[in-house]
């Protein structure tokens, strides 16, 4: 289930159906959030959304942007990664370190980016 045309509440975030919330920014989608009900996990639900969505996209999209969180039941690193998302950014903090990216509809990964100690960065949207 995609909510992407849809306004998330924080009441909404604990969904008992599993979501893929996002958006497109021109040329770039941008995750915000992967949800799966606790009771569902392990059963590959999250897989099969981001799968739909990377079968789906616009046209317009050359690339996914997306911030790996460290939740309850673990980091999520190794499962973005799995889809192929690399970090964004090199030499950062642990927020700068957990941006992943990737290039999709045919276009390559853009440039990672070295992160400098004296530029604050939007990390999700820069």
């Amino acid at each position: 289930m995609t909510r992407a045309a849809m306004e998330i509440g924080y009441e909404d975030i604990y969904s008992e159906k599993p979501y893929i919330d996002y958006d497109v920014e021109g040329a770039r989608l941008l995750i915000h959030i992967l949800y799966v009900p606790p009771a569902l996990r392990g059963q590959g639900k999250g897989k099969a959304l981001v799968e739909a969505l990377l079968n789906d996209l616009p046209s317009c999209v050359q690339s996914i942007r997306l911030k790996s969180a460290q939740l309850g039941s673990g980091c999520t690193m190794s499962f973005w990664q799995s889809f192929g998302f690399t970090p964004a950014y090199l030499n950062g903090d642990k927020d700068a370190m957990c941006i992943l990216e990737k290039g999709v509809n045919g276009h390559e990964t853009p440039p990672v980016k070295t992160v400098t100690p004296d530029v604050e960065y939007h990390y999700i949207f820069d």
